[in-house]
């Protein structure tokens, strides 16, 4: 092993008021024992009556008291190891002359070590009393110091060959805000080296210290590998920290003081985080992001992350986030509670402006997958991947009173969203092949008959801004066997070869809405409402090539509504009259007539309907081989509508009620109507 000759300087000697957290702060996260974990050790104060002269070659040497080196440096023989019994040492430095052994729990501030020496074994086992960590509340230069102490036992223990550094017992602020800029916050963060297990504790508390800078990161993972961080209290400073304006060194105003994080991962590979609980974060609890500008992945050199887990943790009051995945591949949530982001009221001055506080500020989700994209014109072929993100598992978490929303993935492809509890709404916008299955999704009671349950893919954008066509990102995204409850809408679908199946959407204002999506197959899902005039399911704006079947609709209202769909959109060359919607095979029931207005290319298709239908202002719309049985309306009525198609149909009617209507119908409609028949 490499001499080492690490010398740390006793600080301060302070009284202080101890200060303890309450014990319905801490948040049980299943911490459960290893080996290496520390107990509740008392220290013998009692000086040694022995020195650690005449020690023998490959002898053991037992400390059960407080060894007082008294100034001196100390040679160990060759092979001599120093057991730990209650005791440390203090005041001098040992230094060891081959292959020497000590228990980490002996070492102290004030003592140095140098020569041929590792640990007992790989844990470092850190005892806060030993290394001048004072606990409770205190000024910012102590907050500082014991930061800048715990870096430095950290650094040591990797010196010394530990890959698993063990705190229990501890409560203590740390200074973070410190600087601005420099390579993953050089001065401001408690970083974590490569090869290393940070392993805390219920009782192990690291809090930020309040401060007034709009950026800091408590423990940061800088372009690292194999770095797990298991149990521990992680409490940023959101109810303490000081909003004030603030501009940075550009000038720039950063008053939103939304950067703070209690966990950064950047540029690193194979990082864990399993049974932490993180809380009340100024930003965002943890950010899964990128290196910097020097970094980005416009760089060839650049590193990101990959292999990155979030396990089994509680992530609470986010002021911005809860997470943030900003670039990686390879990410996995897993088994987490994941909740109370962004809450708290907005608030304004005289004239509009927000006047930011503890309060959440945008987009306050649960998780925000949302890397950082430029275009080099108006379309999707000249992006610009500064950041990145791809092949992200959310699985099994449990999402509580996020203030706007569950799940939002702006960006990213390959983003599975699986077995999860929600309630408040899952979204996709920008996403390629990316699922979210097998989710419960039923709104609280302050989001109930608001928001849209499930949002898939994206919107259609312009290539550019006169005169453009339509271009589509998002496709081959799947939505299946979730369930979604209490929402206004149950699910919007956008983007393009879709597949959205076995889904059950109950007592939503709206079940499913289809807009600017083409090549989509809907197919085995049911809407159920009993929220008075829902509607089953609505087409808006445009689509092409959808294909709805195998479908059960029974709500309060209207089973299908269109009012404007596939007509020409100004500044835009897009043709849409050849564009194609088919329902075929499905139950649908309803209390209201249903009603296609100014719509083109619509197609009913051996269907069991209970309800009569309207057809208005409308082209080509096909009414063809459906078997109707309604009470007191007429089965179909055609206004206003051309080259339309109402054959071979069944209609059970009550007496009075013709079966079909043909009004106000223009010279030339080229309607069709033929073969349907009365029961």
């Amino acid at each position: 092993m490499d001499k080492i000759n690490i010398n740390f300087k006793l600080y301060l000697v302070l009284l202080i008021t101890c200060f303890s957290c309450s014990k319905d702060e801490v948040i049980n996260v299943g911490q459960e024992g290893e080996d290496g974990n520390t107990p509740d050790e008392v220290i013998n104060t009692q000086p040694c009556d022995f020195k650690l002269t005449n020690l023998s070659s490959n002898s053991k040497k037992t400390i059960d008291c407080t060894l007082d080196l008294q100034g001196e440096t100390v040679s160990i023989p060759d092979g001599v190891e120093l057991v730990f019994n209650k005791g440390k040492i203090i005041n001098g430095k040992l230094n060891f002359t081959s292959n020497g052994i000590i228990d980490s729990r002996l070492l102290t501030s004030s003592v140095s070590i140098s020569g041929d020496v590792s640990l007992k074994n790989n844990y470092f086992n850190f005892l806060p009393d030993n290394w001048n960590i004072i606990q409770g509340k205190v000024s910012d230069e102590i907050a500082n110091t014991n930061k800048e102490n715990l870096q430095k036992v950290i650094d040591l223990s990797k010196d010394l060959g530990a890959t698993t550094f063990v705190i229990d017992k501890l409560d203590a602020y740390f200074k973070i805000g410190i600087e601005q800029g420099g390579r993953g916050l050089d001065k401001d963060a408690i970083h974590l080296p490569s090869d290393f297990h940070l392993k805390m504790t219920n009782d192990t508390f690291l809090r930020v210290q309040p401060f007034k800078i709009p950026w800091g990161v408590l423990i940061s993972v800088f372009e690292k590998n194999n770095v797990t961080i298991t149990g521990g209290n992680l409490i940023g400073d959101r109810f303490e920290h000081d909003y004030s304006p603030y501009k940075d060194a550009h000038g720039i105003s950063r008053d939103t003081h939304e950067w703070p994080t209690l966990i950064t991962i950047a540029g690193s590979e194979n990082i864990q985080v399993n049974r932490t609980n993180l809380k009340a974060s100024t930003g965002d609890c943890i950010v899964i992001g990128a290196v910097g500008d020097e970094g980005s992945r416009t760089n060839p050199n650049a590193l990101w992350n990959k292999k990155i887990s979030i396990e089994n943790c509680v992530i609470d009051e986010g002021r911005r986030n809860n997470i943030s995945i900003t670039d990686g591949e390879d990410i996995t949530i897993k088994n987490n509670q994941i909740k109370n982001t962004g809450l708290g009221e907005v608030l304004r001055d005289d004239n509009g402006n927000i006047i930011y506080n503890s309060s959440g500020t945008n987009p306050k989700y649960g998780i925000d997958i949302e890397p950082y994209i430029e275009y080099s014109s108006f379309n999707f072929d000249s992006a610009i991947k500064y950041e990145w993100v791809e092949n992200v598992s959310i699985d099994n978490n449990t999402f509580t009173n996020n203030q706007n929303g569950s799940i939002i993935v702006f960006t990213g492809d390959k983003v599975n969203i699986n077995g999860n509890v929600s309630d408040h709404s899952i979204a996709q916008r920008h996403t390629r092949r990316s699922s979210i299955t097998n989710n419960t999704i039923e709104a609280r009671d302050n989001v109930k008959g608001t928001r849209i349950g499930i949002q898939t893919s994206d919107f259609r954008l312009y290539t550019d801004f006169v005169g453009g066509n339509l271009q589509q990102y998002a496709i081959e995204n799947h939505v299946g066997n979730n369930t979604v409850k209490g929402f206004a809408t149950g699910m919007k679908v956008f983007g393009g070869r879709a597949n959205i199946s076995q889904n059950k959407v109950i007592d939503c204002k709206v079940g499913l809405i289809i807009e600017k999506a083409e090549d989509v197959e809907v197919f085995d899902n049911t809407y159920t409402s009993i929220e008075p005039n829902s509607a089953g399911i609505i087409f808006g704006v445009y689509s092409n090539n959808i294909k709805i079947h195998d479908e059960k609709v029974d709500v309060e209202g209207r089973f299908l509504f269109v009012n404007g769909f596939n007509r020409p959109i100004p500044n835009l060359t897009n043709d849409f009259s050849s564009y194609t919607t088919e329902i075929s095979r499905c139950v649908l029931n309803g209390k209201k007539t249903s009603r296609i207005f100014n719509a083109v290319g619509i197609s009913l298709i051996n269907n069991t309907i209970n309800t009569g239908l309207e057809i208005i202002k409308s082209d080509r719309i096909k009414f063809n081989q459906n078997t109707i049985d309604a009470k007191n309306v007429t089965g179909v009525i055609v206004d206003e509508s051309i080259n339309s198609t109402i054959i071979n149909n069944n209609f059970t009617l009550t007496d009075s009620y013709e079966l079909i209507e043909m009004k106000n119908i223009p010279s030339g409609a080229n309607n069709t109507v033929s073969g349907n028949t009365r029961n």
